[in-house]
């Protein structure tokens, strides 16, 4: 339960972190500039890296592929709710917070992306760095996550891709 509650701590703040990134880009308009184009204004190509890192923060809130509103944030959430719910007893109370571990993650992640900073150019490229491992690294995380759940714990598992299929969160 303790890896469910900080999975689901460390996924909370990544939609807003990847939206501020993309305006920290589309605002920083002398680091992506066509030097084909004399006029300065025209020139300006700081959108389109912007946006691919906006179409991330899209992703965060909606699955594009199955044309559902669902945040990253929701099915971690209701991967925590599925895990409680099948091994505690009703009677008993949810589990205990992620607490310090959880918050760590959130303090890494926020660092990563230089969240509430004033960027300069090395942060903004350190920023998409660690923005472009993360989405590299996520698909590969959830994975994990259902092989392992498949492996080791395949009525969990089943019981997790029914509700999915279902559009049910718990």
């Amino acid at each position: 339960m303790r890896f469910f509650r900080a999975y689901t701590t460390f996924n909370r703040d990544f939609a807003g972190v990847v939206a501020a990134l993309a305006g920290a880009f589309l605002v920083s308009s002398t680091l992506s500039r066509d030097s084909t184009d004399p006029d300065p204004d025209c020139g300006d190509r700081s959108y389109t890296i912007a946006l691919d890192v906006f179409l991330a923060a899209v992703d965060e809130f909606y699955d594009v592929e199955g044309k559902l509103k669902i945040a990253h944030r929701q099915l971690a959430q209701s991967l925590l709710k599925a895990v409680d719910n099948f091994y505690r007893p009703q009677h008993l109370s949810p589990g205990k917070q992620a607490g310090k571990l959880g918050e760590e993650y959130i303090s890494k992640i926020r660092h990563g992306y230089r969240w509430n900073q004033v960027y300069d150019e090395g942060d903004l490229f350190f920023a998409l760095g660690f923005h472009v491992a993360s989405e590299l690294l996520a698909d590969l995380e959830f994975r994990t996550i259902d092989t392992v759940l498949a492996t080791t714990h395949p009525a969990l598992a089943r019981l997790i891709h029914e509700r999915c299929r279902e559009g049910r969160e718990s």
